[in-house]
């Protein structure tokens, strides 16, 4: 068990980056309970995808210099979504920063809450992807890079990714050529709630309850769970979740390049 979660901000949004850092830091001591071996950061502006991570818990990366210097980023740089994970370890050593979340390869960023239980099984079938880590987190993001490079759309390669997937699985995907986000789960444990400014995500509709009752900012907005077998697109201009099910091709959903 692992913790996700995130905040995207519309680039027409009132709300200032001082309001939000204390957003960011409730949603990760939020979502600590669900994983103490590692934790980690990815922030995103429209020049680059900024990412921190040690093999700590939490609050010891929340009290770090680095991690105040990634704010400092954010802040001045105007960033649009920051997303982290809280790691409970089970494939992959956190000693190693490359199994840590969140996890990078060729472009894509992605974090990760469950097990794929034919990981290996997966990178026997397909010889020609590259594997470079322990984690199985891996062979999400090489799956689709493979898809996406047969001349898929996001989407539909984020579906053929999760066809191959065996296990309890829920992620955020964020491919650095697209403004938009991919979440989706396979188990139902991934919420997200919206208002005009601004969406968060996490993995317990708890965590999301709580900022509701903390921030005046998303006292109103609605909590909605991706049930099992379905995510959404989420393009950063307009903040607007796309459904999308996991079990067929829906190539009427984009994200902006």
């Amino acid at each position: 068990m692992c913790g996700i979660f995130g905040i995207a901000v519309s680039p027409r949004s009132t709300l200032r980056h001082e309001r939000l850092e204390p957003v960011l830091r409730r949603l990760f001591l939020l979502s600590e309970a669900r994983g103490k071996d590692a934790s980690g950061l990815a922030l995103l502006d429209d020049d680059e995808i900024i990412v921190l991570k040690n093999a700590v818990r939490a609050r010891a990366l929340l009290g770090s210099r680095p991690f105040e210097q990634a704010l400092a980023s954010f802040r001045r740089r105007g960033a649009h979504l920051a997303m982290g994970h809280a790691r409970m370890v089970t494939n992959g050593s956190e000693t190693d920063p490359d199994n840590n979340q969140p996890v990078i390869k060729n472009g894509l960023v992605c974090i990760h809450n469950g097990i794929i239980v034919n990981d290996a099984e997966l990178w026997a079938a397909f010889p020609a992807l590259e594997r470079r880590y322990e984690v199985d987190t891996e062979v999400i993001l090489s799956l689709f890079e493979m898809y996406r490079a047969g001349s898929l759309s996001p989407v539909d390669a984020l579906i053929e990714t999760f066809r191959c997937l065996r296990g309890a699985n829920s992620v955020a995907l964020l491919p650095a050529d697209l403004h938009g986000l991919l979440l989706a789960t396979s188990n139902g444990s991934l919420f997200y709630a919206v208002n005009d400014s601004a969406l968060i995500f996490a993995s317990e509709r708890y965590i999301l309850e709580r900022i509701a009752a903390e921030f005046e900012e998303f006292a109103q907005a609605s909590i909605v769970q991706l049930a099992a077998g379905n995510g959404c697109a989420v393009q950063l201009e307009q903040l607007i979740p796309q459904p999308l099910s996991l079990h067929g091709h829906q190539k009427a959903l984009s994200l902006p390049a």
